[in-house]
């Protein structure tokens, strides 16, 4: 069965508002996209805080890395105690997983 009415010009310009919102619907989409992208690009990363550096191995401070006068001191003064670190579990051997088994006649 085919359509009754196949009029190619009076279905162009039926057609033609619901496009030109959809294009318009899609470019704003993209210059707010484009606005975001700029938006966080502009931002930069945060400056530095001025806080000390502090050596992961040993917990003292990096030498050269000194908070500048008027910052908050490098270590916190807390009656907290200080957090023990979990020693990790000793190795443990896993079995080998056993080879599938096939009943073939």
């Amino acid at each position: 069965m085919s359509a009754p009415r196949t009029n190619i010009e009076t279905q162009k310009r039926w057609h033609r508002a619901p496009l030109i919102g959809m294009t318009v619907v899609v470019v704003f989409a993209l210059g707010l996209l484009f606005w975001q992208m700029v938006k966080v690009a502009d931002e930069g990363t945060p400056q530095d805080s001025g806080a000390s550096e502090i050596d992961g191995r040993t917990g003292e401070p990096v030498p050269g890395s000194d908070t500048p006068p008027g910052d908050l001191p490098a270590t916190p003064d807390s009656d907290l105690p200080p957090v023990e670190i979990p020693t990790p579990a000793p190795d443990v051997e896993i079995p080998p997983v056993p080879a599938p088994t096939t009943n073939t006649p």
